[in-house]
């Protein structure tokens, strides 16, 4: 078998431009799908080895596509043969856009982007981001048309788009280097430099100060951004970004949609700005004589939507966002959320939810924390606050890179995960005072404590078996024996019923 496999690599070598002129025909990947015991498995193999080893620019190494390496190792040929026969290679891997397959939008051929490379030999995984982020624009080679059709063509004379041109400049900053003999292209170097600014709360102004310094001390390098505002920009490019959203100082309310013009808090009173310490009772931004406004508190808003489509965006992950559907095992052990009771029901409930695996279940852990032990800092991280979605048919459309379509991505709030304190705020049941227990609702069995000054909950023998001792042991607990039945959790139903008096605020 390895004489068979090298005197293939040896013929294509010495054929290689007659393959080049094929390589844009499309290939049989069906072995992907056969037993790797299967002769057909081995002979793909060696087939897409010959392919690979035709793009490359590693030498004699390519990216593994094994299910462990994932495209994140770079081995030699025979290395990545034995990973691909052993492991198997990763499902969904359909369009080797690691290996060559994909085109470029930009007029810019595969051998001479590759040809850019080698002479930069700058290796700092950018062009993966980049890939990961546009690839939408390179998807198909030559317009030729995908599962989901050919791509819209740009109108004659009307140029590349916003997005288009966005991708262009990044593509092109990730290929100059720094200064001449760098190891650091522009881009990457901008956003490391961006990531110790905040990981070391660098102030805005301090790090545009290092920003002028540098485009000083680097006088025949590439130009750098001119200040911390443009260093935001590239990064929102990248996809990055975050929100900026007014908070009420006591947390009552965001600034935002119909309220995003008001100035006071309409449930407590509270003024949207900081006040003159000097004079508290008048916002300091009343006149333009006292500066510009400076909101009391700032939600920093992470939107969930474009993080989930970049999940199948990206190579590495997008084939593991149907594992629970293709891959998993399903035998009716419970060992993955697929498998619980909360997952089955929603699937009964919304059964064209359900017919798509790509939809995304959501858990919402509602406990907060401070990142890198930062616990003496003005902010604390809370998790994403769901808000109602305008967003249009179009853009829900989200691109699957493992099988090189488009669908629309719908997305699910299945748990919430919390400590007892949030409990009350996500579920609306107060775990303070008598009826604290959510699980008695009414029936709680609260006593005051009169020396301690609190709510004591001595009714938790109502969940043992019937003839359990504990029930009669009086000189244990509270000098009583216990009779009564464990109380019967509320339906959904009786707690919507409940509900309906509450007076919600909006």
């Amino acid at each position: 078998m390895w004489v068979y496999f090298f005197s293939h690599i040896e013929s294509f070598h010495s054929n290689q431009l007659a393959f080049q002129k094929s390589r844009r025909k499309a290939m049989d990947k069906s072995w992907m799908e056969v037993l790797r015991i299967a002769p057909a498995y081995t002979d793909g193999v060696n087939q897409f080895l010959k392919f690979a080893l035709a793009n490359t620019h590693f030498g004699n190494k390519i990216k593994c596509p094994c299910v462990i390496c994932v495209n994140r190792t770079l081995l030699d040929v025979i290395e990545c043969r034995e990973h691909l026969i052993v492991n198997g290679i990763m499902k969904g891997y359909t369009r080797w856009v690691f290996h060559g397959e994909a085109g470029s939008s930009s007029g810019v051929t595969a051998d001479s982007h590759r040809q850019a490379n080698e002479e930069l030999m700058i290796q700092d995984e950018m062009h993966e981001l980049l890939e990961d982020i546009f690839l939408w624009l390179n998807r198909n080679e030559d317009n030729v048309p995908g599962d989901d059709g050919p791509m819209p063509a740009q109108a004659s004379g009307e140029g590349p788009d916003a997005n288009a041109q966005k991708f262009y400049k990044l593509l092109e900053d990730a290929k100059q280097e720094l200064y001449p003999g760098s190891k650091l292209s522009k881009l990457s170097f901008v956003v490391r430099l961006f990531h110790i600014k905040c990981l070391n709360g660098w102030s805005n102004k301090s790090f545009t100060m290092l920003l002028e310094l540098l485009k000083e001390a680097l006088a025949e390098g590439e130009p750098l951004p001119a200040s911390f505002y443009h260093t935001k920009k590239i990064i929102r490019d990248l996809g990055l970004h975050y929100d900026k959203i007014d908070a009420c100082p006591n947390d009552c309310m965001v600034y935002w949609k119909v309220d995003a013009k008001e100035s006071v808090c309409r449930i407590c009173g509270a003024s949207r700005w900081k006040t003159d310490a000097l004079h508290p009772d008048d916002a300091r931004t009343q006149t333009s004589k006292m500066g510009p406004k400076i909101p009391a508190k700032i939600l920093r808003h992470f939107p969930l939507k474009p993080r989930l489509q970049r999940l199948y965006m990206s190579n590495k992950t997008a084939s593991f966002m149907a594992w629970h559907d293709d891959r998993r095992t399903k035998d009716g052990i419970f060992r993955h959320p697929a498998d619980s009771p909360a997952w089955h029901e929603l699937d009964n409930k919304y059964p064209e939810f359900s017919s798509e695996p790509r939809n995304v279940r959501l858990g919402l852990a509602s406990d907060g924390f401070n990142p890198f032990r930062t616990m003496s800092i003005a902010h604390s991280t809370w998790p994403v606050v769901l808000m109602p979605s305008t967003m249009d048919v179009h853009e829900a459309t989200t691109f699957d890179v493992s099988r090189n379509e488009t669908f629309q991505m719908h997305t699910a709030l299945l748990w919430t995960i919390s400590d007892f304190p949030a409990y009350a705020n996500l579920s609306g049941w107060s775990t303070k005072g008598k009826l604290a227990c959510p699980s008695c609702g009414k029936d709680t069995c609260s006593r005051w404590l009169n020396y301690g000054r609190k709510q004591c909950y001595m009714g938790h023998r109502r969940f043992l078996p019937a003839k359990h001792k504990f029930r009669f042991d009086m000189m244990s607990f509270d000098g009583t024996e216990e009779k009564r039945a464990a109380p019967r959790s509320m339906t959904g139903r009786q707690a919507l019923d409940q509900l309906q008096m509450v007076n919600v605020i909006k």
